[in-house]
């Protein structure tokens, strides 16, 4: 039986969740209370975090003397500059999305899909199939598995990724008649792949759900619970 290394590379969420239709209305309406309704916003008092007469309360009150706020010892901002405001926070909001859309549309960029972790996949040119990188030839009886598989991934996707090994023995295996698959998994910190394109035709950062679209349906399978 063959022997043969595959690596998990998962960048993990660099951003919170993006927010829903719901909780984006709910903070709009929330903000309109706050700028438009006097005294709805108390005040923040400065002495119950800085000593009086201190350097970093005179900081501070520096620093915040021009910005507006509505307390009951300040009068509110008007209904126009209210809603002006709260426009200019939406266009932000519209803007950042359409240039998050587009970046996620580019499933060889590392920087998609911020809020869910990716997974690095590879089509190879032999099988003409998406799946793990690693090692492609059987496994060296001398060699062990976290050596094969960082060979494996610098031979197909080359060196110029910062990865760490989330330990030296497998996460899991796959298994037929013929072959036996070691999963090793490893987590990004920086770099880009360099693809081999002797060895394989693309690569894509993808997510579990993507991957489930992309790779065979028996192949997908046998992995998912280790994803």
């Amino acid at each position: 039986m063959k022997l043969l290394v595959q690596v998990l590379v998962q960048r993990n969420p660099v951003t919170l969740k993006p927010l829903s239709t719901f909780d984006k209305a709910y903070l709009q309406y929330r903000d309109a209370l706050l700028l438009k309704t006097p005294g709805v916003t108390k005040p923040f008092l400065a002495d119950n975090f800085f000593k009086r007469g201190s350097l970093l309360q005179t900081k501070w009150l520096a620093l915040h003397a021009g910005i507006p706020h509505s307390s009951p010892s300040s009068p509110s901002p008007s209904s126009s500059s209210a809603d002006d405001e709260l426009a200019g926070v939406m266009q932000t909001i519209e803007a950042t999305d359409a240039v998050m859309a587009e970046r996620n549309a580019d499933l060889k960029s590392l920087d998609r899909r911020l809020s869910d972790p990716v997974f690095l996949t590879i089509k190879s040119k032999n099988l003409n199939a998406w799946s793990l990188p690693g090692l492609m030839a059987p496994l060296p009886e001398s060699e062990l598995l976290h050596e094969a598989a960082k060979r494996g991934l610098e031979e197909t996707c080359g060196q110029n990724m910062e990865l760490w090994n989330v330990g030296q023995v497998p996460i899991g295996h796959i298994s037929n008649e013929k072959e036996k698959t070691f999963i090793m998994k490893q987590l990004i910190l920086s770099g880009q792949v360099e693809l081999n394109t002797k060895i394989a035709s693309d690569h894509a950062w993808l997510t579990k759900e993507e991957m489930s679209t992309h790779f065979d349906k028996g192949y997908f399978e046998s992995i998912k619970d280790l994803i």
